[in-house]
């Protein structure tokens, strides 16, 4: 081999190292992308792209899968075979139970497209569309209805892209009972109940309110993991928020921050924690706001603090 054919050899493998998205390790998080999985395919450069890369896994003795060969694939360390499936446009479609991995290069927003499956509070007829999906990166997300929501995907871990939001009404538990570690960044302009209800997994609830998104009754509902969130507005918390959520105990606000908080659910705030909160609050007189905590965390509230709230015109209990 000439040193010319060495080096264009070379130069073609960084290039395609470099292409690779780095989502190997997930911060704060205790996922881990598989080791034996395929690494990432090349990206279609350009800014007028619309492709979506799906990582599928299947039997060892699989020899073709809607219309690919897999004849000469070799099969990995826990003896099945992956391929990557390039879809040009900006949907996945229907029905993939042996759909892995999502990596969308789109222009335009992209999204999910299935039978509609709508689950709140209990998993009673609904099931899976992507039962082994574990990860979705890439450009933004588009959930416009219940066709593009993944709802009891209980293997899915990580969302590693915006998820806007394009609805006229609020939609319900759009990632309820998922697998989730880590809620995404959600763009809405819409209240969205049940979001994560009964997300057993989750830990860190991430931004709720503000410009990412608007608040929804039970959205953490039964999320028992759930560790941390920071709350901005506009946002609505209601006393059903956070039901059941017992460990929770990281909570932080705004500056000027003017709503009301229930989080009564856990006694496992730090005095530090709810001192903060309580400093962080704006005057709020004559606007019928509630710090509710409960009586073991109001034993952690100093006095200088409970002055502060009265100062404020908030009603702790």
């Amino acid at each position: 081999m000439s040193l010319v054919t060495l080096k264009t050899k070379v130069e073609q493998l960084i290039d395609r190292v470099l292409s690779f998205p780095v989502l190997t390790e997930y911060a704060d998080t205790s996922y881990t992308r598989p080791t034996w999985w395929l690494p990432y395919p090349v990206l279609t450069e350009g800014k007028s792209v619309n492709e979506i890369f799906l990582l599928l896994e299947v039997d060892a003795d699989t020899a073709e899968y809607d219309g690919t060969d897999l004849s000469g694939t070799p099969v990995l360390p826990n003896g099945k075979k992956q391929f990557w499936k390039r879809i040009e446009g900006t949907q996945v479609e229907g029905d993939i139970p042996e759909l892995l991995e999502v990596y969308a290069n789109c222009a335009e927003e992209w999204c999910f497209s299935h039978q509609s499956v709508t689950v709140t509070t209990t998993l009673a007829n609904a099931r899976a569309i992507y039962p082994k999906l574990q990860i979705i990166s890439g450009t933004p997300m588009k959930i416009s209805s219940t066709m593009n929501t993944l709802p009891a995907t209980g293997r899915l871990r990580i969302i590693n892209c915006e998820v806007h939001v394009d609805s006229s009404s609020q939609l319900s538990g759009i990632f309820a009972y998922s697998g989730l570690l880590k809620a995404p960044v959600i763009r809405a302009d819409v209240a969205l109940p049940y979001a994560f209800n009964s997300c057993l997994s989750l830990t860190d609830a991430g931004v709720f309110g503000g410009a990412v998104c608007t608040g929804g009754n039970y959205a953490f509902q039964y999320c028992t993991s759930l560790e941390r969130v920071h709350i901005s507005e506009p946002c609505t918390v209601s006393s059903l928020t956070f039901n059941k959520c017992s460990s929770l105990r990281y909570v932080t606000v705004d500056k000027g921050f003017s709503g009301s908080l229930y989080l009564h659910h856990s006694t496992k705030y730090s005095s530090e924690t709810l001192h903060a909160i309580i400093e962080n609050y704006a005057d709020c007189t004559g606007l019928g706001v509630v710090f509710q905590v409960g009586d073991d965390n109001l034993e952690k509230i100093d006095a200088a603090h409970k002055q502060m709230l009265e100062s404020k015109g908030i009603e702790y209990k």
